[in-house]
């Protein structure tokens, strides 16, 4: 899953498009199951915490601290390996049909926009929204990708990878030469 950083441009108010900010072609980009677009906003309260997260990361007491989580590291791992080897998620019938309209509608919705989508929806991206409901199955250990299962993979691929996609068009994604060329 790839993050975008958003970069502002030189005055901090002003934000480049999207095009500016993804740099992949959209072959490469639809090949994500799940794109986000972090907005890098400066605030300096937030940064100082960053900043003191990231440098106590690499500090001298780094990794002595033992922090105690409601799972146990090695208790998860069971679990993890666990459902990879022994859960294989299947969708069920009102799933699939839950997905299909969902596609259906994904895509009707970027025919209406017109124009070239920042990340166009493709087959890929149906593949993608599989993967993601099975694989909150799987969490639930759980064989059967139910209709909630759908709904929250299509809730995630709505908040990160169409919202990305609407956050501009892209003409020529990753073609410095066709930017440069269509701005003469």
């Amino acid at each position: 899953i790839p993050c975008v950083p958003w970069q502002s441009q030189t005055s901090g108010h002003d934000q480049k498009s999207t095009e500016e900010n993804i740099d992949f072609e959209t072959t490469i980009l639809s090949r994500f199951d799940l794109i986000f677009i972090i907005k890098d906003v400066k605030d300096p309260r937030r940064d100082k915490r960053l900043a003191n997260h990231i440098i106590g990361l690499h500090g001298r007491d780094a990794g002595t601290q033992n922090i105690v989580g409601p799972v146990d590291l090695k208790d998860l791992g069971k679990l993890v390996s666990f459902a990879r080897h022994n859960v294989h998620p299947r969708l069920s019938a009102s799933g699939s049909s839950m997905l299909a309209n969902h596609y259906v509608r994904f895509r009707e919705e970027a025919k209406l926009a017109g124009g070239r989508s920042a990340i166009p929806i493709t087959v890929r991206q149906l593949e993608a929204i599989v993967r993601i409901s099975e694989s909150l199955a799987k969490m639930q250990l759980v064989e059967d990708v139910t209709e909630d299962h759908v709904k929250e993979a299509v809730r995630l691929f709505q908040v990160a990878t169409m919202a990305a996609a609407k956050e501009g068009t892209i003409d020529s994604v990753g073609d410095s030469n066709a930017r440069e060329n269509s701005e003469d």
